[in-house]
């Protein structure tokens, strides 16, 4: 498969631990100004992804949690732009034209991965590829990736594994909709179905999300009645997020807790140990019993 160009991007601050949560991840608009001018436009033979407005899918929630940082413009001012989906649309109609039938069971000899999971990767980083994890210097890819990784180590197929890189795509898309549409011609139902279930919010162009108490009982709700690969999804996003929330407790202290959109870390700590409640008893097993301990002892330091 041809993989087009890509531009690397220049590391910073990353002396900081590479253990960082992300509840709402953050962007840096220097990059976005790069990407402006270097990465050019596909033809239009190429196959423009049917649907998708002509502009670049992007979070809805820029800086909202990061600081002040007067240089940086709300979304409406950022969207003029299209770099990632005109370069990237043939790849997308590449995927749209190969076999979608679902990946066979996983079995002693798993399939490889194929040509599916690098155009989920490319988009994956089409949509986050310039975002930090919340006030850090850690990418924000570095999140979704382990996730799909923990997805696969514990049982995914490909189709699983796909949605595991593109669970957040739908809530930081600044079209939801558009976003959902493109990942369901993509790779099929059964992937774009994962995603959504996946998403606490689907972005609207232009409104704010809902408050976050509300989201967080209406994903509670649905967990309840999700199927065993929204559970796995769900368990590997927050195995690795309540890692990485430990981890900072451990040399952050209460800081920690000013990065998240609820300050309240026993807000944060209700949220979690829900989750975690729900998971282990509606998927038993190694991994949600890593979950279980590791939300012990963000409890135990919580106090």
């Amino acid at each position: 498969m041809r993989v087009p160009a890509m531009h690397g991007h220049t590391d910073r601050d990353r002396g900081q631990d590479e253990h960082r949560n992300a509840d709402v991840p953050v962007r840096d608009p220097e990059r976005e100004h790069h990407h402006q001018h270097q990465v050019p436009d596909a033809p239009d033979a190429t196959g423009r992804v049917r649907g998708l407005p002509d502009r670049s899918v992007r979070t809805s929630r820029v800086g909202r949690d990061a600081g002040p940082e007067p240089s940086r413009k709300p979304t409406a001012e950022v969207e003029a732009h299209a770099p990632f989906w005109r370069s990237c649309a043939w790849l997308l109609a590449e995927a749209r034209a190969d076999d979608n039938d679902a990946v066979p069971d996983r079995a002693d000899n798993a399939p490889p991965l194929s040509q599916r999971f690098a155009t989920a990767l490319m988009l994956a980083w089409g949509v986050h590829g310039d975002q930090f994890r919340k006030k850090t210097g850690i990418p924000y890819m570095a999140h979704v990736m382990a996730v799909s990784a923990l997805a696969l180590e514990n049982g995914a197929d490909e189709d699983v594994a796909i949605a595991a890189l593109l669970y957040d795509t739908v809530e930081d898309s600044e079209d939801g909709a558009v976003m959902h549409m493109a990942i369901d011609e993509a790779f099929g139902p059964r992937v774009a179905a994962i995603v959504l279930a996946c998403s606490d919010a689907v972005g609207v162009p232009g409104q704010p999300k809902p408050d976050w108490r509300e989201r967080k009982d209406a994903y509670l709700q649905h967990l309840e009645d999700a199927d065993e690969d929204v559970l796995l999804v769900s368990a590997c996003d927050k195995v690795h997020n309540a890692g990485s929330i430990l981890a900072d407790l451990r040399t952050d202290g209460d800081e920690l807790w000013s990065r998240f959109t609820v300050t309240d870390p026993h807000q944060q700590l209700w949220y979690y140990t829900s989750v975690t409640e729900i998971l282990m008893r509606r998927l038993p097993g190694p991994l949600t019993d890593q979950l279980g301990d590791l939300v012990k002892e963000i409890s135990a330091l919580v106090g």
